[in-house]
């Protein structure tokens, strides 16, 4: 009898762990990433100095972790949170990361590590060393929900839509 396989969370920091990303190199890096099919951008939360954005599985949500074509029918991945701003925080595992200021997370991966081109991506877009961080997987999700301070001080809801503040809008395609 077969199990359910152990899922994985994986997170790239930044080496330097108080490393900002700047909103523009932020959501240029979910652009590319949505534009290679790896995550598809749905939910984001936006501060005046942090972005959250939760993504689903894109169709080649197999390519940072296998070469070739996708290996099974399963999700690769549970969900994707990609971090970034000037205000830190703690992603909840791995060395040194209470204060980290971007994280790439892959929540519930079937793999516990992604292919060296991956890694060099990330590290060519970004301009910086990641590392990457594991555990086995809580198989939850969470959203980091704004403070009352963060709420008042986040850019406003009325007038103009400001879906996509990082560039990212979240809509169907």
């Amino acid at each position: 009898m077969t199990g359910e396989p152990e899922r994985y969370d994986l997170a790239f920091v930044a080496t330097s762990r108080s490393r900002a990303i700047a909103d523009r190199a932020g959501g240029d890096f979910i652009r590319n990433l949505a534009a290679l099919r790896i995550i598809r951008p749905v939910d984001e939360t936006v501060a005046s100095d942090w972005v959250e954005v939760y993504c689903e599985p894109g169709e080649a949500a197999h390519d940072p972790f296998v070469q070739g074509a996708r290996p099974t029918e399963a999700a690769i991945f549970d969900e994707a949170v990609i971090r970034f701003g000037m205000r830190p925080t703690a992603l909840g595992y791995g060395a040194d990361t209470e204060a980290v200021r971007f994280f790439l997370e892959f929540r519930g991966c079937l793999y516990r590590d992604v292919l060296g081109g991956f890694r060099e991506h990330i590290a060519k877009l970004l301009l910086l060393e990641p590392e990457l961080v594991v555990r086995v997987s809580l198989d939850e999700t969470r959203r980091t929900e704004l403070s009352e301070e963060e709420r008042a001080s986040a850019p406003s809801s009325s007038g103009p839509s400001t879906a996509g503040q990082v560039g990212v809008r979240v809509e169907e395609l």
